[in-house]
């Protein structure tokens, strides 16, 4: 992969984790911001207010009172010791590729969906089904209004567990504990997945 896709997938595709709190890079190849870019024409739900996620069977976007999904998609993250491998797993699986570095990777099928992330776990314990060591996964969320999806969150009885230096800032995340304590992240200025498609088109070539 080029040190160009590398970049742009480092700052443009960004996806951060729970475990992973260092502050990204950033180049000038990055992706554009998800306000940059109009909302794909393949969302059914972009007239109606309400944006898919980007993967099957997802539950659609959070509405804000003005009617505008709050939420851009929904990306399972994935914890691994061996990144490169379990990326290359589930690209294999949905038919896609795999962007990022040996912190995170992010895997996006042909059409630009994002649905999967995998972030390093040194210690990662594989999960013993049904019984044994827990799995280790959450859901990252990345909105368009990061002030009324934390007001949101908060109100349905999240915990914050980590902030960001600045809930206006362009771009970053928040990480929350649901009411069960699983986490799960709240993350704002990712590209739109019209963006990540040309970006996935581009790379291609």
């Amino acid at each position: 992969m080029s040190e160009a896709v590398l970049s742009a997938a480092r700052r443009g595709v960004r996806c951060r984790s729970v475990l992973n709190t260092s502050t990204p890079g950033s180049d000038s190849s990055s992706l554009p911001h998800a306000d940059e870019r109009p909302v794909s024409a393949r969302d059914p739900g972009q007239d109606s207010g309400v944006q898919s996620s980007g993967m099957p069977g997802s539950l659609p976007g959070i509405i804000t009172k003005g009617g505008r999904s709050m939420i851009l998609r929904q990306v399972t993250v994935l914890d691994a010791a061996d990144v490169e491998a379990e990326s290359a797993f589930w690209a294999g699986m949905i038919g896609g590729g795999v962007f990022g570095d040996d912190q995170f990777q992010c895997v996006i099928d042909e059409a630009g969906n994002w649905p999967i992330g995998v972030q390093h776990a040194p210690a990662h314990v594989q999960p013993q089904w049904p019984e044994g060591a827990p799995q280790q996964v959450h859901i990252d969320l990345h909105v368009t209004d990061a002030a009324q999806a934390h007001e949101q969150a908060m109100r349905l009885g999240a915990r914050l567990l980590q902030a960001a230096p600045d809930l206006g800032s362009e771009e970053g995340h928040q990480v929350y504990a649901d009411p069960a304590g699983h986490p799960f992240c709240i993350g704002w200025g990712h590209p739109s997945q019209e963006a990540i498609a040309a970006f996935v088109a581009q790379s291609s070539h």
